[in-house]
């Protein structure tokens, strides 16, 4: 693969590709989420790191990615305002993570594969940290007793810590997959601009079965806490048929409502007053930029339209990898 960074390509498609991180940071979730596509939170970080090296091969400045990532915050903060604070924290250590990275034109494709393995890794710990938060080791000690009984192992064995890091060798496979694939997608985007181009002479409006209503997404996360209050409910009403104590199970239950408020009612309303001002601080700096970006997001998010259609032809990875060939040939 040709390592060598494009440097030659106009600002415009810079600020094309920012426009494609922020729709896929803002909005693409939804989309997945609504044609029930499988591991659509995977998949959307993949979009993220894919866009980061993209932007960083055909990046026009040295501190491209990192100027991308103050403003890709900015629109999802303008597009997906009541996104919590540790998607930002993802947004930033993906951004900060790629511009440590791409400093220099060395080693690209082994790069890529490290932005993609650290932050996909970074995902999937995320959520394992805010579940052990809520519930505690208690809960957890309990999961290794339901396994344990199931299986009917003499020896406790810690089950919960072994379904934890299968779940970050998921994501961190993933990540590898992701930064070989992206890398070679930078490196071929004249090829499939010439290949899938003509589709994007004039881009048609997309159909109704593509544009989901954001309020019909559900996150895993969100699946996941009301199965395990479900169960921890349960527990309390019926003491003697779960493997958990009743004591236990108000005491996981109340400590999770608890901290749930104190995020929901305390700590996020703060830290996004603090964000929104540090952000506003940093649009006047970036108005140029923004004003750009602006334009191109209507544009942007009908290609993605237009591809995301017409990829439907195929299913499941042929799909996806159709659908990113498209994408950036439409883009770039």
């Amino acid at each position: 693969m040709n390592t060598t960074l494009q440097e030659g390509t106009d600002r415009q498609g810079y600020y094309r590709l920012i426009a494609l991180w922020a729709i896929c940071e803002a909005w693409a979730g939804g989309l997945m989420h609504g044609a029930r596509i499988p591991f659509t939170g995977l998949l959307v970080s993949g979009m993220a790191v894919t866009c980061i090296i993209l932007i960083a091969y055909h990046r026009p400045e040295p501190a491209g990615i990192l100027r991308a990532t103050i403003l890709v915050a900015f629109f999802k903060l303008m597009l997906s305002p009541h996104s919590p604070p540790t998607a930002y924290i993802a947004v930033f250590f993906q951004g900060m993570l790629g511009q440590l990275l791409f400093r220099n034109r060395k080693y690209f494709l082994a790069k890529a594969i490290i932005l993609g393995v650290l932050a996909l890794v970074e995902s999937a710990g995320q959520r394992i940290l805010v579940l052990w938060v809520l519930f505690g080791n208690s809960f957890w000690d309990a999961v290794n007793q339901f396994i344990q009984k199931l299986t009917g192992d003499k020896d406790m064995t810690d089950y919960s810590k072994m379904i934890a890091l299968v779940y970050i060798a998921i994501h961190a496979i993933a990540g590898l997959l992701i930064g070989i694939y992206a890398s070679r997608l930078a490196s071929r985007v004249d090829g499939w601009k010439k290949e899938y181009g003509h589709h994007f002479q004039e881009p048609g409006p997309a159909e109704d079965e593509t544009a989901v209503p954001r309020k019909k997404r559900k996150g895993i996360m969100k699946v996941i806490f009301l199965l395990i209050w479900s169960i921890l409910a349960l527990a309390l009403i019926f003491p003697n048929s779960f493997f958990l104590p009743s004591t236990d199970a108000a005491f996981i239950l109340l400590r999770s409502i608890v901290l749930l408020g104190a995020w929901f009612f305390v700590v996020k309303p703060l830290c996004m007053i603090a964000f929104r001002k540090w952000m506003n601080k940093k649009g006047v700096k970036y108005r140029q930029d923004i004003e750009q970006i602006r334009l191109w997001l209507p544009r942007t998010r009908q290609v993605f339209l237009h591809s995301w259609r017409i990829s439907g032809s195929q299913e499941g990875i042929a799909r996806v990898r159709l659908f990113s060939k498209m994408l950036i040939a439409g883009i770039l």
